[in-house]
């Protein structure tokens, strides 16, 4: 008589490791001090957390942004005009500010977006830890 070859082990749907869940844990407090200081500290955080990719082009071709913010104030609609100072304060002094192509993972938008980032990170986190490495085992 045959015995059957034994299944392989089920992987759970969500995969707690400790560096996910401390990621979840830095992700909910910073959007819960965002929440706390209100509207007044979105435009700071924006400008110096989110990745602005008109900065690098600021950087690069500084005519091209230049030439793009004055044509939305050319139209004189007033939508275009707070468009235009917004691109204004977010490009800032057109430094790339580098430290974004890692502080934009932590900003979200509201409860809902980091909501779903968080699910999403519970699923496949802990893939993407066993692939890649820990943080203690990388340094």
């Amino acid at each position: 008589m045959s015995s059957a070859p034994d299944a392989p082990p089920r992987e759970p749907f969500f995969n707690l490791t400790p560096v996910v869940l401390g990621l979840i844990g830095l992700f909910v407090a910073i959007q819960a001090t965002r929440s706390a200081l209100g509207e007044a500290s979105d435009l700071f955080v924006l400008s110096e957390l989110a990745f602005v990719p008109a900065r690098l082009t600021q950087f690069f071709d500084p005519a091209a942004v230049k030439r793009e913010i004055f044509n939305d104030l050319s139209v004189g609609d007033p939508a275009a005009l707070e468009q235009a100072q917004l691109a204004r304060q977010l490009i800032g002094n057109g430094a790339p500010k580098a430290w974004t192509l890692v502080t934009y993972a932590f900003v979200h938008a509201d409860w809902v977006h980091l909501t779903i980032n968080s699910v999403w990170l519970l699923a496949f986190g802990a893939a993407v830890e066993r692939r890649f490495g820990a943080a203690q085992r990388c340094a």
